[in-house]
């Protein structure tokens, strides 16, 4: 029998809504540069974006 370890990587900002409203413009700025930092993790880890909505990523990773 052959088994995978597979991990699943979930993230999503906490209270965006409160944060776009408090301050639109740096708020929808910050995603954008979380996600060039997770994006290089995800590619060490040679995984890939299952699916993106909104503030949140999904990602996953199988060894």
């Amino acid at each position: 029998m052959s088994r995978k370890l597979t991990t699943i990587f979930a993230a999503d900002i906490a209270q965006y809504s409160q944060h776009v409203e408090d301050d639109e413009i740096a708020t929808l700025a910050h995603p954008a540069n979380l996600r060039q930092s997770m994006d290089a993790i995800i590619r060490v880890h040679e995984g890939s974006i299952a699916n993106t909505a909104g503030d949140s990523v999904i990602a996953v990773s199988t060894s």
